[in-house]
């Protein structure tokens, strides 16, 4: 189970279904076995079939009690995800929102950097790793990785949320999916601009 009430809700309707459907699905294909057991039943009699103290139920009954067992095993998984508190998508969004964007002003920081070196000529010799423009480099690279990262995540706890019982009010969705497109914008837009040759038109019309 995910820790967040969203992803939680969400993955128990699936499993519960998959379940069902795969109940569904096997009697189809054990449907040699399961006669085997019914023919055992009859031809034994149900002194032998409950010899070893099992009950014998009919196969109609045997699988739905099968696929109720393991819907009662994921609901207390979903139970005890859920309760007593509660981690709820919007809460981990907010939070994703703030980080992404504390990484966005230190992205943006480093691209300025780099523009600044490019324009001055300080780049230095890009082949060795002390070199200012390669360490500039290597730190942008790794604020990028971590922001794409972060901007998957935010995507999927937004569409996470629409699963979710929201408790305490209207979570504004649409205004942190704003956020979220505008920050992929501009980490885009920085990107360009730190990849693009100083003297080439295009870095000044973007």
């Amino acid at each position: 189970m995910s820790p967040t009430s969203g992803n939680a809700i969400y993955g128990f309707a699936g499993r519960a279904f998959g379940t069902a459907l795969a109940m569904i699905m096997a009697n189809a294909g054990m449907l040699t076995s399961f006669k085997s057991y019914e023919l055992q039943a009859d031809v034994n009699g149900m002194e032998k079939a409950m010899a070893s103290r099992q009950k014998y139920f009919p196969l109609y009954i045997l699988a739905p009690y099968r696929l109720l067992c393991v819907i009662a095993g994921l609901f207390v998984a979903f139970f005890w995800t859920i309760f007593p508190v509660q981690i709820s998508e919007h809460t981990i969004l907010h939070f994703k929102v703030s980080t992404s964007l504390s990484l966005l002003v230190k992205y943006s920081s480093l691209v300025s950097g780099t523009l600044y070196q490019r324009l001055h000529d300080l780049e230095g010799d890009l082949e060795l790793e002390s070199s200012p423009m390669r360490r500039l480099k290597n730190a942008r690279y790794k604020i990028l990785y971590q922001e794409l990262a972060l901007l998957a995540q935010m995507r999927e706890h937004s569409t996470m949320m629409n699963y979710e019982v929201s408790i305490g009010g209207k979570f504004p969705k649409e205004e942190y999916d704003l956020i979220v497109e505008e920050i992929q914008k501009q980490v885009l837009r920085l990107s360009f601009q730190a990849t693009t040759d100083i003297d080439d038109p295009a870095l000044y019309y973007y």
